[in-house]
């Protein structure tokens, strides 16, 4: 009777590998893919924190130099200084200090980003395809806000790629 058993349950093994190892394999493959999403937002993130300290630390030193110009300079020589640099000794970061804030934030987030294989492959359109802005902040205008916008592109076999929009925000 026991060898009747094991003639009918020969092939039951063998099917159901075939059934379980696809499926334990496409869900680690998803697994490896979501890791290598979170490192990349991880190092987007990083990076974008290394910039924003950078131009903070750089735009501290320059408002200090202008507060001691300000300083050394007379009433008289106050007075001839552009608008603008008025402004901002008084309320806080002016337009072409962002736009020179976005620049060097720019530029030290793609000095710390380097050559990143993950990077390549997981966003859309590599290290180019990160959209960088800096704005200043509504409630304390010398405050500003990083912000790195970007899509991360998931490809998963049998059902295909998808794309999910991310950003990474820094305030400093």
């Amino acid at each position: 009777m026991v060898k009747e058993t094991r003639k009918r349950n020969t092939g039951s093994a063998v099917v159901e590998a075939s059934v379980v190892l696809p499926l334990f394999l496409l869900f680690m493959l998803f697994v490896i893919y979501l890791y290598r999403m979170i490192y990349v937002d991880a190092h987007i993130h990083q990076s974008l924190c290394e910039a924003a300290v950078y131009c903070a630390k750089r735009c501290y030193l320059e408002d200090r130099l202008m507060q001691k110009n300000k300083n050394s300079f007379g009433e008289a020589d106050q007075n001839n200084l552009p608008q603008e640099e008025k402004q901002a000794i008084t309320n806080g970061l002016s337009e072409s200090e962002l736009v020179v804030s976005t620049g060097v934030v720019y530029t030290q987030f793609n000095r710390y980003m380097g050559d990143d294989a993950a990077v390549k492959q997981v966003v859309a359109g590599g290290k180019k395809g990160i959209i960088i802005t800096v704005t200043a902040d509504e409630n304390d205008k010398k405050v500003f806000i990083a912000k790195a916008d970007y899509i991360t592109k998931l490809k998963i076999p049998i059902f295909g790629s998808f794309m999910f929009k991310r950003s990474a925000v820094v305030k400093q």
